[in-house]
């Protein structure tokens, strides 16, 4: 990979911004976007429904304006109110492969929009909503051989104990590095993951947000059950492949029955990498 030096550009101007509506943006096609932040003077996080990648009419990646602060929340990041950050590289991670294997890169022929959705106005928000866009970005980049993703899963947990988790829509170019689990309606004290028969994973909820406080720069997120896959720092090595469908499953060991969101992170990877000559 090419020297790594992002620099911030301004986006083109929002369409459709106001309250119960949706906002885009047409994102310039052709270069590689590190990150994307999104200004406004909104006072309420939730306000901001959804924040999506359109990338030639596929939506490969999106969250909600409180999603993605908590992401911020749980990696110790700078915050600020009304500022909405969508991370592409991944700049906690050590290596360079593994900061800029989730970039979103764009080639010239890409029609690529960004899309916000805005909730209704909380009592809080100001009358009438601004909304601007900031993006760090590099040098074109030839081909594209990873597409970042993250989106959101629906588990029913039909009562207390162990719930099986099959990971859905899995294949065998789709990487996971973060799911993070609302516990709204169930709270999880162990997971283990099994690949197959085989248990590649166990550990208690103790366990786990004690080593990623320990291992990495990790927050623990009220309300929040994290599997951080990179706390060590290698998001490439860290990441979890999918695998097979039926083949990756979680076994959640829960205290009551609920609805659980999940949101996950990570990869699918498009196109095998050049091998050297």
């Amino acid at each position: 990979m090419a020297r790594y030096q992002p620099t911030p550009i301004q986006l083109n101007r929002a369409e459709g911004v106001g309250y119960d509506g949706r906002a885009t943006i047409k994102l310039q096609p052709g270069i590689t976007y590190s990150n994307i932040a999104l200004f406004t003077n909104l006072v309420k996080r939730a306000t901001i429904k959804k924040v999506a990648v359109d990338l030639n009419g596929s939506e490969i990646a999106y969250a909600s304006g409180e999603e993605l602060d908590r992401i911020d929340q749980f990696l110790m990041k700078h915050r600020r109110a009304g500022t909405f950050v969508l991370d592409f590289a991944r700049l906690e991670y050590r290596t360079m492969l593994g900061i800029r294997q989730k970039e979103l890169i764009t080639l010239p022929t890409d029609d690529v929009t960004l899309i916000i959705e805005f909730g209704s106005k909380a009592a809080e928000d100001p009358t009438v909503p601004t909304l601007k866009g900031v993006a760090m970005v590099t040098n074109v980049q030839s081909d594209r051989y990873y597409i970042p993703s993250m989106y959101r899963l629906t588990q029913n947990i039909a009562a207390a104990g162990e719930h099986e988790l099959i990971f859905p829509n899995a294949a065998p170019n789709r990487w996971l590095q973060r799911l993070m689990f609302n516990e709204k309606n169930a709270s999880i004290s162990k997971i283990e993951i099994f690949r197959g028969s085989v248990r590649i994973y166990e550990a208690t909820r103790d366990e786990v947000e004690f080593f990623f406080q320990r291992h990495g720069e990790r927050s623990p997120v009220s309300g929040f059950f994290v599997l951080d896959t990179g706390l060590t720092g290698f998001g490439s090595d860290g990441a979890i492949n999918s695998g097979k469908p039926g083949e990756l499953k979680f076994k959640l060991h829960v205290d009551g029955p609920g609805a659980m969101e999940i949101l996950v992170e990570g990869y699918d990877q498009i196109k095998q990498l050049p091998q050297a000559a």
